[in-house]
Parts: structure tokens; C-alpha cells; sequence
């Protein structure tokens, strides 16, 4: 009879010699209908593409920016003011 690390007797049998694994899990999602593809093709926005990408990843951005450096410039104005 073979031992453990602690010298406790341990059986041997078919089920301890294989290697564990990890149960298997089906979580995916079902597959779509064709015709819920089509609408979800007509629904989405950034799917439909009925957006300019110039204005929305450069112009907009932009915008922003420089209103936060005149915010800064701004603040720094009022600092020399009142300090």
C-alpha cells in the first residue's frame, strides 16, 4: 500500500491516477436569427455609420482640448490678479 506525505495509507485505484481538469462550461450566447441581425444592423448606431469619424475622434476632441488650455490660461490670469 502506497503512503501520502504525512505516511497515512492511501488506496490506490484507476480514479487517483488521472490528471484532474477543470469541468467545462458552456456560457456563450445563442446565435443570432438572421432577421435579428438585420435589425440590430438597422438599430445600432455605430453600425449604421451614420456618424462623420473626422468630427467624432478628431474634431470634438479638439474642442475640448483647447477649451481646457483657455480654462488654464484663464486661471492663471485670475492667479496674477488676485495674488
Amino acid at each position: 500500500m502506497k503512503t501520502d506525505s504525512w505516511k497515512r495509507p492511501i488506496e490506490e485505484a484507476e480514479e487517483y491516477n488521472e490528471i484532474p481538469t477543470q469541468l467545462q462550461m458552456n456560457f456563450g450566447p445563442r446565435d443570432a436569427t438572421p432577421e435579428e441581425m438585420a435589425a440590430w444592423r438597422q438599430e445600432d448606431y455605430w453600425n449604421r455609420g451614420d456618424y462623420d469619424p473626422l468630427v467624432m475622434f478628431v474634431v470634438i476632441p479638439t474642442i475640448v482640448q483647447v477649451m481646457a488650455m483657455g480654462m488654464m490660461f484663464a486661471v492663471m490670469y485670475l492667479n496674477s490678479i488676485l495674488f
